[in-house]
């Protein structure tokens, strides 16, 4: 099976076992009196992400290493990730407040009810399992799918999907803008672990900072509080956070520009880079080592495989009809009492 049609085959499948089986399991899980929703968003990440990961791999017999990057990465390049984690964070809450213009933050709601958990096990809920489980499916089992397509291609596309993934509209934006920067990270260190530290420092920041405020603050602020607001004020903060976003943005793109400049100095190269190295000089040993030239030309071919395919496609679809839902329901409704 083609790489990419085989990763955007895997997205399709989590898409839809992430939309469909928390209804079956919410079933199980009141079956068994389970309604510590901790608790069962720990299991949700398990039962989601890391065991379809795992039956992936044992089906596929993919390599394990070579599907999730697990490459070491130097403290110097884990020191500039953890500096980029928080220079990027004005550039989330721009794309973030652009959201909330329009959508509810029902995930800020969310967390706000389980503020009350003990710190670490916040920790481990919110940042730690999301830095494992999507990494896992995202920058681990999708992008390798993407290995053979240029750097910008696999980054903007999966990127995208990670905004999908998420399945709420308020998240897409930043979720997608974050799922870039994540990707290309990981293809140019060539390691899962950039991205596990920086999606680790991000969610982690977000909820230490929910944390103090609400120690702090016996009301604590609205997850919807930019949609309250009158269109002034939300033209004065996204006046704010649009100037913060800009030079952060920037200060973003410096780190990372560093950070592939060391990896570069270290022979770290973008396995697409790679690509043209390795099938020069294996095609000049084409009577000696048959088997290295089959495979040079297996990858060659998949940087000419298409990125919109049927997977994709129907990812799109199904996507776009989760988050209008409520609406279609509605107008179905109004349909069926206006016939009648």
């Amino acid at each position: 099976m083609r790489k990419i049609f085989r990763a955007n085959l895997y997205f399709l499948m989590i898409l839809l076992i992430s939309t469909f089986v928390p209804y079956l399991l919410g079933i199980v899980y009141e079956n068994i009196n389970l309604t510590d929703s901790r608790i069962i968003l720990f299991l949700n990440h398990v039962i989601l992400f890391l065991v379809p990961a795992a039956i992936y791999i044992l089906v596929t017999k993919s390599s394990v290493k070579k599907t999730f990057r697990l490459n070491p990465i130097s403290f110097k390049n884990i020191f500039w990730i953890m500096i980029l984690a928080f220079a990027i964070q004005p550039v989330v809450m721009l794309f973030s407040l652009i959201s909330g213009f329009f959508f509810s933050n029902d995930v800020g709601a969310f967390i706000g009810s389980i503020m009350d958990t003990p710190y670490p096990i916040l920790l481990l809920l919110i940042a730690v399992m999301p830095a494992i489980t999507e990494e896992v499916t995202l920058r681990g089992i999708v992008l390798s799918g993407y290995d053979f397509k240029n750097k910008w291609v696999a980054s903007i596309v999966t990127g995208l999907l990670f905004g999908v993934f998420h399945l709420n509209a308020q998240q897409f934006l930043y979720a997608a803008v974050l799922g870039m920067v994540l990707a290309y990270l990981v293809r140019i260190t060539n390691s899962i672990f950039a991205s596990v530290v920086m999606h680790f420092m991000i969610n982690g920041l977000q909820v230490t900072l929910q944390k103090v405020i609400s120690l702090f603050m016996e009301n604590n602020v609205s997850p919807d509080a930019v949609s309250q607001l009158k269109m002034s004020e939300k033209m004065a903060a996204l006046s704010v956070w649009g100037f913060l976003g800009v030079i952060f943005a920037a200060i973003s793109i410096i780190i990372i520009k560093k950070i592939e400049d060391d990896c570069k100095s270290r022979g770290i190269y973008d396995s697409y880079e790679r690509l043209g190295a390795s099938s020069r000089h294996s095609y000049m040993r084409v009577d000696l080592d048959s088997n290295s030239v089959t495979e040079v030309t297996s990858d060659i071919l998949s940087t000419k495989e298409r990125v919109l395919n049927g997977p994709l496609i129907a990812t799109i679809i199904i996507y776009f009809i989760v988050m209008n839902l409520p609406t279609l329901v509605l107008a179905f409704n109004r349909l069926v009492n206006f016939r009648r």
